[in-house]
């Protein structure tokens, strides 16, 4: 099953990098799944909780390592050749070059935006140093809080907001507050950050070779390698053992063994362990999906305990110390078996379509929340499952509802709506326009 696999990603790998097309969310979903479904290269999973053990993937397991990519590409294509009629509203909504100038001067009074994303500043920096900088500073793995779950939501949103108005100076305020969380041992802030900013900045609708793009591309392996790296050698660093620190850095044997303590490695071996002892879970699961979206369930009544992620932690994994992430095609296996796995499938690859639609569509305030959204979707649903992944959902939907479009209505009205900055951005676009007809003159005002 190796085999078909790897002519898959070679075959939509090549469409996605060498492709005269844009920049788009099928972009994202792809490379998201290559870096999740790595050790299908491999052809083994690592055994949560012993270190060093490997298991061979099942065969039948390679389904959604096949089929996923497979998608991507159809639907992609699909997209691609489908011919689209934008309208004038449309055209007005994407960030043409006019309305990126617009978002770039320096007008004399502060913008709606801007005092937004100060105000942002504020409340990240707030939270960090009064709420969660104890749990910052302590040596280990942080038990976060919710302060802290606001604040890697708002910070994310926050940041991706900059970019889109070339703020740069606050875009390296929240570039600051999220290496310093990285330091305390948390990785998702910056992902969702960096990956929703470059959504900002490049999805343009502008077609593009990926391949071009090299120093893109080497900065993100770069990051990625880096998260990597430093997620080994957390503990040892915030307890200040540098020597140890040192020594790791500079064993190649050591580089060896964190390859197979890549994330993916553990979180892959739920679904071949699933398939292999078809594993069947009866418990809440619908349930669970209906409470991850009320914001603090467990205050209601909710017994957010008894989960799937729980169940096969001690099923499967009963002697690793670690919680196992999750596995959204796992979870499909044990619910509904074959049939809802290829569901959550074809509906995980039809997904970047509607992500397109939305973000096309959507006005600026609303893109650093949908690019945030969508980086959660994409690519964490692969570790996070359904369930959590819901959670995420609603957290960075109500933070960044409250934080663009509540949270500027509160402000004094001579202040810049983004909303009339969109409308000078598509007026100085109609004016770019040549004339349609040159020789027409204009009616005497005298």
């Amino acid at each position: 099953m190796s085999i078909y696999f790897l002519m898959i990603v070679a075959l939509a790998g090549s469409y996605f990098l060498f492709k005269n097309r844009p920049l788009d969310f099928f972009t994202i979903a792809f490379f998201s799944s290559v870096i999740y479904f790595f050790p299908a290269f491999f052809g083994l999973v690592s055994v949560p909780g012993f270190t060093g053990v490997t298991r061979e993937i099942e065969p039948l397991a390679y389904l959604p390592y096949i089929l996923v990519p497979l998608l991507l590409l159809v639907f992609a294509f699909v997209h691609d050749h489908i011919p689209r009629h934008h309208d004038h509203s449309e055209h007005s909504r994407m960030l043409s070059p006019a309305v990126m100038s617009v978002l770039s001067e320096r007008q004399p009074f502060m913008t709606t935006a801007e005092l937004v994303l100060y105000t942002a500043a504020f409340i990240a920096t707030v939270g960090f140093l009064f709420l969660g900088w104890s749990e910052i500073v302590t040596p280990g793995k942080p038990i976060y809080g919710r302060e802290h779950a606001i604040y890697a939501t708002i910070v994310p949103i926050a940041f991706a907001c900059s970019v889109m108005m070339r703020r740069y100076g606050l875009a390296t305020l929240f570039l600051v507050a999220l290496a310093v969380d990285v330091i305390a041992g948390n990785r998702e802030a910056i992902v969702f950050a960096v990956g929703a900013a470059i959504l900002i900045r490049y999805l343009s609708g502008r077609p593009v070779r990926l391949s071009e793009s090299w120093k893109a591309l080497l900065s993100g392996l770069l990051l990625l390698s880096a998260l990597i790296v430093y997620k080994e050698i957390n503990a040892a660093f915030m307890s200040g053992n540098y020597d140890l620190v040192s020594s790791r850095l500079t064993s190649p044997d050591w580089y060896r063994m964190i390859l197979m303590r890549f994330e993916p490695f553990t979180t892959q071996a739920i679904l071949t362990d699933s398939v292999r002892t078809d594993l069947i879970y009866d418990g809440p699961y619908f349930y669970n999906l209906i409470h991850s979206v009320v914001p603090m369930a467990q205050n209601f009544g909710f017994n957010v305990e008894d989960n799937i992620g729980q169940f096969y932690d001690h099923v499967l994994y009963p002697f690793a110390d670690f919680g196992v992430a999750g596995n959204i095609w796992a979870e499909g296996y044990m619910i509904g078996g074959w049939p809802l796995m290829t569901a959550y499938i074809v509906l995980y690859a039809l997904s970047p379509w509607w992500i397109n639609a939305l973000f096309h569509r959507a006005s600026l305030a609303f893109r650093p929340i949908i690019a945030v959204s969508a980086i959660a979707f994409l690519f964490f649903i692969h570790r996070t499952g359904l369930e959590y992944n819901l959670t995420l959902q609603v957290r960075i939907w109500a933070m960044g509802v409250f934080l663009l479009v509540f949270l500027p209505c509160l402000l004094p009205r001579k202040y810049l709506p983004i909303s009339m900055m969109e409308r000078r951005g598509a007026a100085s676009s109609d004016r770019e326009r040549p004339e349609i007809s040159p020789t027409r003159s204009l009616p005497d005002e005298s």
